[in-house]
């Protein structure tokens, strides 16, 4: 292979190498930054949304249960990672593998006179919050729906 010989015009130099890595580097940090804030963003979304269905889940669970049996006051129910039901006693205590909670206030919609001893009309007021954080500060409650259920049905 005799007359191949090398010009300086051949190949890259140390500087292109290097602005080429720098570049890499940018679009690299750019790339990674976005795959994990849209990680993070889905872990949020996929909150809301187990929220929403366990807030549902609790206002048909009240809506199947006999109405008269329905107490005026604030009940506390509990649901796992997965949005199923946890069967405990009505407390304010989260069980160990609960992940989220559902506040209800049942109650009276019209105060009622004294001579009559019936509800007719009953409010169902259900606040989803992670089991980790019940309190009712606005940053904790995930969702929130309110639904009328009477005597007779819905």
């Amino acid at each position: 292979m005799t007359g191949t010989r090398k010009t300086a015009g051949q190949g890259f130099t140390f500087l292109e190498v290097l602005v080429a890595a720098l570049l890499l580097t940018i679009v690299s940090t750019a790339a990674f930054a976005s795959w994990s804030l849209s990680g993070r963003v889905s872990m949020a979304k996929r909150v809301t949304e187990m929220c929403a269905f366990v807030g549902t889940s609790e206002i048909e669970r009240l809506k199947a249960e006999t109405y008269n049996a329905l107490p005026d006051s604030t009940v506390y129910s509990w649901y796992d990672q997965q949005g199923g039901y946890i069967n405990v006693a009505q407390t304010s205590t989260a069980p160990t593998n609960a992940a989220y909670a559902a506040k209800t206030i049942i109650s009276t919609v019209a105060p009622l006179p004294a001579t009559v001893t019936t509800r007719d009309l009953l409010q169902l007021q259900v606040t989803v919050s992670t089991a980790s954080n019940v309190s009712n500060t606005s940053a904790s409650v995930k969702w929130t729906c309110q639904t009328l259920i009477t005597f007779d049905g819905i």
